[in-house]
């Protein structure tokens, strides 16, 4: 699975249209495509799958808050699990010894309200996560035409989303910086109480360093804010 060298095709009738009009014309082929209003039904997230790993078995369990960029992230190796978790401001983490740490700065906030955006599918949510969209072009891999948006979250790095023309459905997120290159493939889509979520996720900075996560299961109870809190000392 690679976008690597793929052409940018040329001549495409969307080169006539309003690029932030059509790349918000695009978002909503792509929601409706992956369930539409079931979206907006959505109460709470919680992922829970398995990570391929040369450092044996790791599971994880993620949790997200649909209304604001919190996040949660607990991975067990061998009997032993760590936390690392976004509360809106503060980032913090538990290691597997139980030492906990906080960081309260700018620079983390912003890398960890990034996250927690692309988690819960943020674009799908303008009037949530205010968003800067505009559609950049199209690519071809093999039999497959991509329709490219960028998207950029209010305080946020921009990433490129890779839409399947024909299916309207997201196939990757490409990171646009050039620094800290970052692309995560989505695929195995399969629908759960309405939505198309992705069951296989590759992300890597280059094919010789890619993380591959199976999703097990996706629920979408509530989840109440005290989940995303830093620990008190």
């Amino acid at each position: 699975m690679s976008l690597i060298g793929l052409a940018m095709l040329a001549g495409s009738s969307r080169a006539a249209e309003d690029p932030a009009a059509l790349a918000t014309r695009l978002l909503g082929e792509a929601k409706l495509a992956a369930g539409g209003e079931a979206w907006d039904r959505i109460q709470g997230w919680h992922e829970r799958g398995a990570i391929e790993s040369g450092r044996g078995e790791i599971t994880y369990d993620a949790w997200a808050d649909v209304r604001r960029p919190a996040m949660l992230v607990q991975t067990s190796v061998d009997g032993r699990s760590t936390r690392d978790g976004f509360d809106g401001r503060t980032t913090w983490s538990i290691d597997g010894r139980g030492v906990s740490a906080a960081d309260t700065s700018a620079q983390a906030a912003d890398k960890a309200r990034r996250k927690a955006y692309f988690a819960m599918y943020g674009f799908f949510f303008p009037d949530r996560f205010p968003t800067r969209s505009v559609y950049v072009g199209s690519r071809q891999g093999g039999n497959v035409v991509y329709d490219v948006v960028e998207v950029q979250p209010v305080g946020g790095e921009p990433s490129d989303l890779w839409l399947d023309r024909n299916t309207h459905l997201l196939q990757a997120v490409v990171s646009v910086d050039k620094a800290h290159p970052m692309t995560t493939f989505l695929g195995d889509y399969k629908v759960v109480d309405g939505v198309s979520l992705p069951f296989a996720v590759q992300q890597g900075s280059d094919a010789a360093h890619q993380v591959t996560r199976h999703v097990l299961a996706y629920d979408f109870d509530p989840v109440t804010s005290d989940r995303f809190a830093p620990p008190t000392r």
